[in-house]
């Protein structure tokens, strides 16, 4: 019960922050109701479909990182370059 509720409030989460298409957000709350027994092998199928095609889309956005929060990172090769 728990498992499906949280998927679904994870689409819902993708959904409120725009950070995938709609029905992707829309898919994985969906999936997340239709998983409430991915225990059993078809049942999981919509859910792990859900998730690969939000990993996907994750993976291909080109969306440019402000200038702002650039210049805010941390950069870690200086700490790892650092001499004793």
């Amino acid at each position: 019960m728990l498992f499906a509720l949280g998927w679904m409030m994870f689409g819902v989460a993708l959904l409120r922050a725009r950070v995938v298409p709609a029905a992707l957000a829309v898919g994985v709350v969906v999936g997340g109701a239709l998983g409430f027994r991915s225990g059993l092998p078809p049942f999981g199928i919509p859910i792990g479909l859900a998730v690969a095609a939000v990993g996907v889309a994750l993976v291909r956005s080109t969306a440019p990182v402000p200038e702002a929060e650039r210049a805010q990172r941390p950069r870690v090769w200086a700490v790892i370059d650092s001499e004793p």
